[in-house]
């Protein structure tokens, strides 16, 4: 989008113009039937009044209206003179002048005229004088009857300054259309028309803006001028002005939320506005437009009072930053038509003089308008595209808490079922041992083992339980490893290999009850699921001392047994149990403990599957003083 100050440079440049406005005597309302004759009588008694502005208006009515227009010498253009009359929209203008031999000679101009009859085939209607007419002229008469607006501008302008003049009108003109063209194509483009109301009615705004200028500048007939019915160019602006204050109306409801609930009395002023237009559209038909436009244009001031306290209010509700921007923007547009509107209705209905830098302000209302709607659009397209992302992150979250939710609620089931599964033969042997009249040493010990069984169990389940609420913290300080591990491992026999390395002291810095843990659950579930025909092996390592930062590793490995080698996709998993061990004692616990713990504890466990063997490694740095 243009940035706003290279509108305003292009206006600016477009402004210059090489036209001498006319001196300019009216007499409005004259009766219809009057005649040249009558018009010069009341020249004579002086019925006419110069115009104070450099144009004329009368409003909007029936009758006509008789122009005594000074020409300009000969000396001024030696080569002829062009008397423009804007804008393109007028009826039927006569022009009336004398020859050398005192004859009055009539021309005839205006939209109801066949575009092929006119003089000169433009946008404007143009008559061109020659030097011996202007020599023997001091002053022309010109009669206008119309039933649009009376407002009109004469210019006197040489032929290359009135080609340079087109030149830049049609300039400043296609730039206007070409950017208009590219944000309806953009917005067309975008979607969002087809999802959201208030950008429906910002692409009809731009399409009804697009053929506005388009007819309020000719450019219908003189572009089309054998396929266009000659009503519709005749009536070519009337449709394009009610439809611009349709679209305008339509896009200030929805943008300013005016409904029946939130704002009645805007609501009503709003629909009442509907109707008038209607019966605006109707009347073209029937004749009577020039009976009830001005009436319309005096509520639609009305109604741009209702906009610009709509918007002021809500601004001053509003406690988004984002959202106050917009109703700053809003409102600031609306002031700015609002005035922009008052000098041109004023004008229109000849309540204000004409001056030529009406048209310039009608030009720079319309951009400030455009820009503004432009803004809001893309800002709504922002807070929508936020919208969207918060819709996915909180969907995102939602699906993250009901798995979550769900996950709990599978390892809460678990968890019973195995406390269910695991505890009845603890609590089995113990009901054994205390049922019998004696209990032997060999009792003694299946009760000791059972009591063990379940203090590991409860272990388990106090450590998975502290380390998902993370209120387990480790306590780090140095412990000679190779001291350690022999006492940790000293309850399984010659069930184990152990080998140490040769070295007197392996210290690590690290929480020495966390790391028993892990190693009695690699243990554990060795003797569980390894063969247990070949005992299990244990082995510990230090790299070279040499190196600059040593590292220990801790091996534990056995045979696969009947129940085969693990999956290794679902070796760490809370709870989880390979099908073909639902008979063995087990939590699920154990490698969910060791891997987590790890992490706690900064040391890596691998896994890997060599020979026939599975073994899991632990690794981590060597306490260095």
């Amino acid at each position: 989008m243009l940035q706003r100050w290279w509108w305003f440079a292009l206006l600016l440049v477009s402004s210059i113009c090489c036209a001498t406005p006319a001196n300019v005597a009216v007499w409005k309302n004259a009766p219809n039937d009057a005649t040249l004759a009558q018009a010069i009588s009341a020249d004579q008694q002086g019925l006419f009044k110069a115009s104070s502005g450099q144009g004329v208006s009368a409003g909007y009515n029936r009758q006509s209206h008789w122009l005594k227009v000074d020409a300009p010498s000969v000396e001024a253009y030696p080569y002829g003179v062009y008397l423009t009359v804007y804008p393109s929209y007028l009826d039927s203008i006569q022009l009336f002048y004398q020859n050398k031999a005192g004859e009055w000679q009539h021309r005839e101009g205006g939209d109801l005229l066949p575009f092929s009859q006119r003089e000169l085939a433009d946008n404007r209607f143009v008559f061109q004088l020659s030097p011996n007419e202007l020599a023997t002229n001091s002053s022309l008469y010109v009669r206008l009857q119309t039933t649009s607006t009376s407002l009109m501008f004469i210019e006197w302008v040489d032929a290359k300054s009135y080609v340079h003049q087109s030149q830049r009108g049609f300039w400043w003109l296609g730039l206007e259309l070409g950017v208009l063209f590219t944000l309806i194509v953009a917005q067309l483009m975008s979607g969002q028309w087809r999802r959201e109301r208030l950008f429906r009615y910002y692409v009809f705004y731009l399409v009804v803006l697009w053929f506005t200028l388009l007819a309020q500048h000719g450019l219908l007939i003189w572009l089309m001028p054998d396929l266009l019915p000659s009503w519709l160019a005749h009536h070519a602006t009337s449709f394009s002005a009610l439809a611009h204050m349709l679209a305008i109306t339509l896009f200030y409801q929805q943008v300013l939320s005016i409904h029946r609930q939130t704002t009645p009395w805007l609501n009503g002023a709003t629909w009442t506005m509907f109707a008038l237009l209607g019966l605006g559209f109707i009347s073209i038909f029937v004749g009577f437009y020039v009976d009830v436009i001005g009436f319309i244009l005096l509520v639609s001031m009305l109604l741009w009072i209702g906009f610009f306290q709509r918007s002021w209010s809500l601004m001053q509700q509003e406690h988004n930053v984002n959202q106050r921007r917009e109703q700053q923007v809003l409102m600031a547009a609306t002031l700015f038509a609002y005035f922009g509107n008052l000098l041109l209705v004023g004008s229109v209905l000849g309540w204000l003089p004409v001056a030529d830098w009406l048209i310039y302000a009608v030009n720079v209302t319309l951009i400030v308008m455009v820009l503004s709607f432009q803004w809001i659009i893309s800002h709504r397209v922002r807070l929508l595209a936020l919208q969207k992302q918060q819709v996915e992150l909180t969907a995102r979250e939602t699906t993250l808490r009901l798995e979550q939710t769900l996950l709990a609620k599978e390892q809460q089931s678990r968890l019973m079922s195995m406390l269910n599964h695991e505890l009845k033969n603890p609590l089995a042997v113990i009901k054994m041992v205390l049922s019998g009249r004696e209990c032997s040493d060999k009792q003694k010990g299946f009760a000791l083992v059972a009591v063990q069984d379940m203090n590991r169990i409860l272990e388990r389940c106090n450590y998975s339980e502290r380390l998902d609420d993370r209120s387990l913290n480790p306590v780090f300080q140095p412990f000679n490893l190779l001291q350690s591990l022999p006492f940790w491992l000293t309850a399984y026999g010659n069930n184990l290999q152990l080998s140490l390395p040769v070295t007197s002291e392996l210290k690590l810095y690290s929480d020495e009850e966390l790391l028993r843990v892990m190693v009695i659950n690699l243990v554990d579930n060795a003797f569980k699921y390894g063969d247990q025909q070949q005992p299990i092996q244990v082995t510990l390592s230090q790299s070279n001392p040499a190196e600059d930062h040593r590292v220990w590793r801790l091996a534990v490995g056995n045979a696969v047994g009947r129940f085969g080698a693990p999956n290794p996709e679902s070796l760490f998993v809370k709870y989880y149990r390979a099908e073909s061990t639902r008979g063995v004692q087990g939590t699920g616990l154990g490698l969910y403990l060791v891997k987590t713990l790890a992490d706690a504890l900064s040391v890596t466990v691998n896994h890997r599957f060599v020979n026939g063997w599975v073994w899991f490694e632990l690794e981590g740095r060597v306490y260095e003083q």
